[in-house]
């Protein structure tokens, strides 16, 4: 499962050590955007580098997982099949042999959605203090299949 945490939590989880907590805490932050879009970008500004969080491109993609849910539920157990129903909420599935690590600083991880062919990539950087910020995700919002369309039961 997805781990638990709160906006409170971001700035101390240990989740922040990793880069693997920090797509973790990427879904948990997005999850937020269809419920309060101000927590959702406090929440971001946790995991995004400084740039990514400010850039309009950013901006634009938040906007594709609040108007299309399915996309972002897609890479937590969601699928066409199911309408995109997220129980259980699933962590995001790591594509094992594609991971890789850059340099000692750097790591790019591949994830798969349940309604995209091909496993997206989210770009990754330690800072100073240790902590993993996301510099790339713009790939989880392309190319993800919509719901199987079920008939209006009336």
């Amino acid at each position: 499962a997805l781990p638990e945490l709160a906006l409170a939590e971001f700035p101390q989880t240990p989740l922040r050590n990793t880069p693997r907590g920090v797509v973790c805490m990427l879904f948990r932050a997005l999850l937020l955007i269809t419920d309060d879009w101000d927590e959702a970008f406090s929440a971001l500004s946790y995991v995004l580098a400084r740039p990514t969080h400010e850039e309009h491109e950013t901006t634009r993609l938040l906007r594709i997982f609040q108007s299309t849910p399915h996309v972002l539920l897609s890479y937590l157990g969601g699928t066409p099949e199911n309408g995109y129903d997220i129980s259980p909420l699933l962590q995001p599935h790591i594509v094992e042999e594609a991971c890789v690590e850059l340099k000692e600083k750097e790591a790019t991880i591949y994830i798969q959605s349940a309604g995209r062919t091909y496993a997206s990539k989210i770009f990754l950087r330690q800072n100073k203090d240790g902590h993993w910020k996301v510099f790339e995700f713009s790939d989880l919002g392309i190319g993800v299949t919509p719901p199987a369309k079920v008939d209006d039961d009336f």
